[in-house]
């Protein structure tokens, strides 16, 4: 494959195929658990966390135990890996939260 403006393509006999790339950001849907303690706005301060990084979430679900934790399940749409360990780690700092998987 060549660049339009390639010095080599001149010498080249075979057949010419015009390639055109896809610019468009692709995303994928995971599942994220969170593991915290259960408190007054832990639920808000996630949410909060995905909308401030424009992440959209598809879904959210929490249930709290009788001993005093919160297991949250949100899906979202992220763009890669790299984004995904971003956002982990930014829940994470989040006060009372304990543990931040995928699923």
């Amino acid at each position: 494959m060549h660049r339009v403006d390639c010095k080599e393509l001149l010498n080249i006999k075979i057949g010419r195929v015009d390639v055109k790339w896809d610019d468009k950001i692709s995303y994928y849907d995971t599942t994220i658990i969170v593991h915290a303690q259960d408190r007054l706005g832990v639920l808000r301060d996630i949410l909060e966390v995905f909308s401030q990084n424009k992440i959209y979430v598809g879904s959210a679900n929490a249930t709290a135990s009788a001993s005093n934790t919160a297991l949250c399940r949100f899906i979202v749409r992220l763009r890669d890996l790299e984004q995904l360990e971003s956002i982990k780690k930014k829940i994470a700092n989040i006060k009372g939260v304990t543990r931040v998987s995928r699923e």
